[in-house]
């Protein structure tokens, strides 16, 4: 899966189905009034029964959650051998004999894509996240490159810095606020791992808007924390 062309399919087809896709317009507020919610964008003002809050690494500026946020970076190497083609090489999820987790994809044109999972540096919040590439981003992940697949591991053409947004345990939290609250739905955070199941997880949180069940069971995703 291409995931802009993905994003691109999901907002098309939202439109048909009659969704008004608002972008340059950042959340500044959520809050309930008289049963309702009031969403305050910087360009105007929205009044609904019920939101789906999905605010990924910013979820902190909305609600009181134990969220982390990581500076990851993926790195893209031209490869030494012909092994490294879609052909020959699936996307895969490795981890090496000393522990370190990486994940990548094969060759679709612009090299090797490569990263490392939960080895990053941690922020308070995304704005004080660095997007800077240091040398030292290059090298950790030439490293274990190096030692899993080393006919992949040829010229850098280029690193690119993201972020995950964790909970303690890794998980996905999709649930109403607080467990109990039906005004608002969150969708977040992911851990890490949240794009490659988007469909399903938009599906439940829309079935939790809507109060119907779920597609799937949900447990192991509930709010967890004391309000």
């Amino acid at each position: 899966i291409h995931p802009e062309r993905c994003v691109r399919s999901h907002l098309q087809r939202a439109a048909v189905h009659g969704a008004r896709c608002q972008f340059g317009a950042p959340v500044e507020s959520c809050t309930t009034k008289h049963r309702q919610v009031l969403v305050k964008t910087r360009l105007e003002t929205f009044e609904t029964s019920r939101v789906i809050l999905t605010a990924g690494a910013w979820m902190g500026d909305f609600v009181s959650i134990p969220l982390t946020i990581e500076r990851v970076t993926n790195s893209w190497f031209i490869p030494n051998s012909s092994y490294c083609t879609p052909e020959n090489c699936p996307p895969f999820f490795m981890e090496a004999a000393h522990g370190v987790k990486s994940y990548g994809f094969p060759d679709l044109g612009s090299g090797v894509k490569v990263g490392l999972h939960h080895t990053g540096t941690f922020v308070t919040h995304p704005t004080h996240l660095s997007r800077t590439i240091e040398p030292d981003d290059e090298a950790r992940v030439r490293a274990v490159l190096e030692e899993i697949m080393p006919g992949a591991a040829g010229i850098c053409k280029k690193t690119s810095v993201c972020m995950y947004s964790n909970l303690p345990d890794h998980h996905y939290l999709i649930d109403r606020l607080y467990g109990t609250d039906r005004h608002f739905v969150i969708g977040s955070a992911c851990s890490g791992h949240g794009f490659k199941a988007s469909s399903a997880v938009g599906e439940s949180l829309a079935a939790l808007a809507l109060d119907t069940s779920p597609p799937v069971d949900l447990s192991p995703f509930k709010w967890r924390w004391s309000n």
